[in-house]
């Protein structure tokens, strides 16, 4: 939603390697779109992104939303 404030501070301060992962997970969406990573891995993708700090990303954006809402 382009009315979202989303706190990009936060997000570096929070997230170490968060520009990083930004970069994996644009990375990897063009391999399963393209079929050069098959999308049998995509469960293992998700576990990689949790494991990088893609959870507290997560977290970051929702409130972001949620404030947005009120």
């Amino acid at each position: 939603d382009k009315n979202v404030q989303y706190d990009s501070v936060a997000l570096k301060e929070n997230v170490p390697g968060f520009v990083e992962i930004v970069e994996y997970v644009e990375e990897e969406f063009v391999k399963f779109v393209m079929g050069t990573r098959s999308l049998d891995e995509y469960d293992a993708f998700v576990a990689e992104l949790q494991a990088q700090g893609a959870g507290t990303i997560e977290e970051i954006y929702n409130k972001a939303y949620q404030a947005s809402l009120a």
